[in-house]
């Protein structure tokens, strides 16, 4: 029997309709509907051998209802889930690379080991205990290790805060998450040997001055002989440019680390030289796209779109470019210590796909809301954001202090051998 073109694309989009509404379901909202999912899927899981998702649904369901009888029965008349649960914990632990996912079974463990369940599940904490500690993660107050009882010591926990001071340092948008620190040492203030960890901890790191001030109510002698030692005092000169060394020095300044100083008064003697600085805008480009209705994706070709028809779209590209060129000198005592031409090409192009529609060949346009095909997805997925020189030039003033910055840290940490 001959299939004709129309039983053909009936069928095609039976099949659509049953690939996009024949499967979809919703989690349901009553609690007792939701812990029998939880454990329809138990027993589906158990009998496919998928120890991941017969460890998430078990959990899941003690936590729908603790001391639930169809648990605790299975748990008795299966030893698989022993089994698999045991796989999933002990052995995952020893494998994961991925913090959030160690943080995520102990935090299960927890709920299962506090339960009523015949399932005996300690010696897997123990091992996931002894996987948070082995070097493999470097955790931070960012993390929640609440949980972990291997990592409540006190050095570990002073190498805790460390990791975090290395983190708000190494990134000033991080800046707003000082309450993280404030929090640990008000928890912290009381244990006397967990103070003089976190003490050596403050006396041996490099911490922006920013930071020192806000851990300083808690050690005030440490925190001001650190922020003298800390402070930077610069004389910085950008040649024949005021309104450049005035942006450079404002954005320094934001770290409370340097101080500027007149010519002669200074430790260190910056110098920026502009070499060269060309900026272009490149010309705007405008082109009709268009797909024939087979090179439209099958879905929305069928469902979307008539005989014959074409999808037409318009794309637009142009962008914005600064060639650099820049010589950065620093002197300490009249002598050269850092000489260094910096260059480079900040570039922002961008593509807008725009006027998206459905051409039909028997006449009409209807806008299209859906993207045609991987050809159309992969040239507006570069889309960018339009931008014009001005905003380049902030790109490179934020360049330049970020490699000053990086230098001054560098010379610093050489001054007192860290």
């Amino acid at each position: 029997m001959l299939c004709t073109k129309t039983d053909i694309t009936r069928a095609v989009i039976a099949t659509i309709l049953l690939l996009l509404y024949g499967c979809a379901s919703t989690y349901p909202k009553d609690p007792g509907e939701q812990l029998a999912l939880h454990v329809k899927y138990l027993n589906q899981y158990i009998q496919e051998g998928d120890a991941r998702r017969v460890s998430y649904h078990l959990t899941e369901s003690i936590n729908k209802e603790p001391g639930n009888k169809t648990i605790i029965g299975l748990i008795k008349s299966n030893d698989k889930i022993r089994q698999y649960t045991t796989e999933y914990f002990c052995g995952m632990a020893k494998t994961t690379a991925d913090k959030s996912d160690l943080q995520l079974m102990i935090s299960n463990l927890h709920i299962l080991n506090s339960s009523t369940l015949p399932l005996d599940l300690r010696h897997c904490e123990s091992v996931i205990n002894d996987q948070a500690i082995s070097g493999r993660y470097k955790w931070s107050l960012f993390d929640d290790t609440g949980k972990f009882a291997s990592l409540q010591n006190q050095d570990i926990q002073a190498s805790i805060f460390h990791n975090t001071l290395q983190l708000i340092s190494a990134d000033r948008s991080m800046d707003p998450h000082h309450s993280k620190i404030t929090a640990f040492l008000d928890r912290t203030k009381h244990d006397k040997a967990l103070n003089t960890s976190v003490a050596s901890v403050i006396s041996t790191s490099r911490i922006p001055v920013s930071l020192l001030k806000i851990i300083r109510p808690y050690y005030p002698e440490l925190v001001d002989d650190k922020i003298a030692i800390s402070l930077i005092n610069v004389h910085l000169s950008v040649i024949n440019d005021r309104l450049l060394e005035e942006d450079i020095k404002a954005i320094l300044g934001q770290t409370g680390d340097i101080v500027f100083s007149k010519d002669g008064a200074a430790k260190l003697d910056i110098s920026i030289e502009k070499l060269r600085h060309d900026e272009k805008t490149l010309p705007t480009q405008s082109q009709t796209i268009s797909y024939a209705k087979h090179e439209v994706n099958i879905v929305s070709a069928v469902l979307l779109m008539p005989r014959a028809a074409t999808y037409v779209y318009d794309i637009s590209t142009g962008g914005t470019e600064l060639e650099y060129g820049y010589a950065i000198t620093i002197k300490s005592n009249a002598k050269i210590v850092s000489d260094e031409i910096v260059r480079g090409l900040l570039e922002a192009k961008f593509t807008a796909c725009s006027n998206k529609r459905i051409v039909n060949v028997f006449g009409g346009t209807s806008v299209a809301d859906f993207v045609a095909n991987s050809d159309m997805e992969n040239r507006c997925s570069r889309q960018g954001t339009q931008r014009d020189t001005r905003q380049l030039r902030q790109d490179l003033t934020k360049l330049l202090a970020d490699n000053i910055n990086s230098k001054l840290t560098r010379l610093t940490e050489q001054k007192h051998g860290s």
